[in-house]
C-alpha cells in the first residue's frame, strides 16, 4: 500500500494563470532555459510556488482559488526529486491546518486522501502569492532587494 506522500507526488499544484505570469515567470528560470536573467533568483518554477505556500503558511493565509488556473504547471514529484525535506514540510504544514474542531476519525479520513492535502497547500500557496502580488504593487522592485524574498520568510 502506497503511503500518502508517495500519492502526492502524482499531483500537479493548481496555481492562478495571474500568478504564474506575475510571479512564477517573473522570478524563475523557465525548466530548460541555462543562465539567463540574473534577476531570476528561482531555477525551477516549483520554488517560487514552495516559496509562496510557505509564505501564506507563515501568515495563515489561506485564499481558496477562483480564477483560472494553470493545472500542470509540474508535479509535486519534482519537488521531491529536487527537495524533497521542502516537500514534506509543506505536507506536514498541511496537515497541521486541519481544523482542531473536527473529532479525529474524521481528520484520520481526511489525512488518507491526497487531494485533501493538496488543496490546502494550494490554497495556503495562492495566499502567499497574494501578499507577494501586494508588495510588488507597493514596490515592483521590492524582491530584487539582496535576500529579501529570504528574509520576508523570517520576519515577524
Amino acid at each position: 500500500m502506497n503511503n500518502i506522500l508517495d500519492e502526492i507526488l502524482a499531483y500537479s499544484p493548481k496555481v492562478e494563470a495571474k500568478y504564474k505570469e506575475s510571479i512564477i515567470e517573473k522570478f524563475s528560470q523557465k525548466q530548460v532555459e541555462k543562465g539567463g536573467d540574473s534577476r531570476k533568483f528561482f531555477n525551477m518554477y516549483w520554488q517560487p510556488f514552495a516559496w509562496a505556500a510557505m509564505l501564506g503558511f507563515k501568515n495563515d493565509r489561506r485564499t481558496p482559488l477562483s480564477g483560472k488556473t494553470d493545472p500542470d504547471i509540474f508535479k509535486y514529484s519534482v519537488i521531491n526529486n529536487q527537495a524533497p525535506d521542502i516537500l514534506r514540510a509543506l505536507v506536514v504544514m498541511a496537515v497541521g491546518k486541519l481544523d482542531d474542531n473536527e473529532n479525529i476519525e474524521f481528520q484520520l479520513k481526511r489525512l488518507k486522501k491526497p487531494d485533501e492535502i493538496v488543496n490546502i497547500i494550494n490554497e495556503y500557496a495562492n495566499g502567499g502569492f497574494e501578499i507577494i502580488s501586494r508588495k510588488l504593487n507597493e514596490d515592483p522592485d521590492y524582491f530584487y532587494e539582496h535576500n529579501k524574498f529570504i528574509t520576508d520568510l523570517f520576519e515577524n
